[in-house]
């Protein structure tokens, strides 16, 4: 199920960023890191459809494994290329092996649908960077994860880290990253 679902999103992505280059609009073209973002650490591509709004696509690693969005932005100053905007998203976390626990434990696929706000600068003519900050919820995981038992002796760095980056659950709370690249 999983090989289904990253190649439909693979072809999504690749028919947004046909149809913006039939149509001679620009498209944002960079790399993005930070928590909860929709590319995890990874790339992201902003197809701007007019002054205001824009779609695009992210793909990346996250906490939980490889992850894809799908990203839609309204500009609030009336201008894409500079100014505050809203940001709403809905990735999905592919799951995966992961090794932070004392044993290395599998993870499932989970959804998350995000909504954030930023500011986006440009600079040098096609260059630009974007700060995102909001919540992502997160959907699909399974009812039997739960945190880590409190009887367990953990570290305080390993303590520090499941409280920060919630490391025991599905990736959830805080959005943070910047995102920076050029214009195509």
């Amino acid at each position: 199920m999983g090989n289904t679902l990253r190649m439909r999103l693979t072809a999504l992505l690749c028919l947004l960023a046909s149809a913006a280059f039939a149509e001679g609009r620009s498209v944002d073209l960079g790399v993005g890191a930070g928590l909860n973002t929709p590319s995890g650490v990874g790339v992201e591509g902003i197809w701007r459809i007019d002054r205001i709004v824009a779609l695009g696509a992210a793909a990346g690693y996250g906490s939980w494994g490889p992850r894809m969005s799908l990203i839609g932005r309204v500009h609030l100053e009336s201008s894409i290329a500079q100014g505050l905007f809203l940001e709403p998203s809905l990735t999905v976390n592919f799951g995966g092996q992961r090794s932070l626990a004392p044993e290395a434990t599998s993870v499932p696929p989970v959804g998350n649908f995000t909504v954030a706000g930023g500011y986006r600068w440009s600079f040098a003519e096609r260059l630009w960077l974007v700060l995102r900050v909001g919540q992502s919820f997160s959907f699909g995981a399974p009812s039997s994860m739960s945190t880590a038992s409190s009887s367990q002796q953990v570290g305080a760095t390993e303590q520090f880290t499941r409280l920060m980056f919630k490391s025991d659950g599905p990736p959830a709370g805080w959005v943070l990253g910047l995102a920076t690249g050029a214009s195509i």
